[in-house]
């Protein structure tokens, strides 16, 4: 069995294959689902009609919140679907829901806290991809960081716990570019957070665009577009915005100085 689709609503679906714990491959279907998991996973797979809260989607990727059984899986789970995948694109290359769960991995030997990876999978058809899924665990009692951004009107905007977020954020972000890494995508949105003040836990998520890039060059201009598109959505003052560069280059000293603080106020 290639594949077994789960419909999760009456216009969108989710694919997920059934060869489990099979290596990932660019040659044929397979799935790789984590040990503890893999009861409520074939429980999916037998209930292709479980209710699921829609909480993302767009013309390619869905992502829906599911309840599990307590008896299986104690705690919720996002699973994320893609779809209608350019053919050529990834024909014999890792799917987008490989590559977060790589990103997951790389982030993690960081020591940077993510939502943890439960299972994730490809559907291909002769090499060609169809589909793909990743199944985080959810955190339950979090907020993305779009609650202090001042362009989505955050109730968080202004507040102290802002700058807490800002400042931890921004000493994470300087230890994955300090290890040779960017992020590709750093808005607010793709970062959960929970607790206040120094208690505050942020926990990354969508890491499908982390990448190592072996030129110093394209690594520094891709490490100050990391910032940047940090800083556009939040919406710090400058006194605000310069004291998280300066934390940001007490954590990451290769990049510093006037020039360098200059290039964000």
């Amino acid at each position: 069995m290639w594949g077994r689709r789960i419909f999760l609503d009456s216009r969108q679906s989710c694919y997920i294959t059934a060869s489990v714990n099979s290596e990932p491959s660019c040659f044929h279907s397979w799935t790789w689902v984590r040990d503890g998991f893999r009861k409520m996973f074939q429980w999916f797979l037998e209930h292709p009609d479980f209710e699921a809260l829609k909480l993302w989607k767009t013309r390619n990727k869905s992502v829906y919140k599911a309840e599990c059984p307590r008896e299986l899986y104690s705690g919720s789970v996002v699973i994320k679907s893609y779809y209608e995948q350019r053919f050529l694109r990834y024909f014999l290359r890792p799917s987008l829901a490989c590559r977060e769960a790589e990103g997951y991995l790389t982030v993690q030997k960081l020591g940077i806290p993510t939502a943890e990876v439960l299972a994730y999978g490809e559907r291909r058809t002769v090499w060609w991809l169809s589909s793909s899924f990743l199944i985080t665990r959810f955190v339950d009692g979090s907020r993305n960081g779009t609650y202090f951004c001042t362009v989505d009107d955050g109730p968080g905007y202004g507040t102290p716990d802002m700058m807490v977020f800002c400042l931890k954020l921004i000493e994470m972000l300087a230890t994955l570019h300090r290890n040779g890494y960017c992020h590709g995508g750093t808005h607010p949105r793709n970062f959960l957070w929970y607790g206040a003040g120094e208690d505050m836990k942020i926990i990354w998520i969508d890491l499908a665009t982390v990448k190592s890039y072996p030129d110093p060059a394209v690594f520094a201009e891709k490490a100050v577009a990391d910032l940047k598109a940090f800083f556009q959505p939040v919406g710090l003052s400058a006194e605000q915005k310069l004291e998280v560069i300066r934390r940001y280059e007490a954590c990451n000293p290769a990049y510093s100085g006037a020039s360098f603080e200059n290039s964000f106020l």
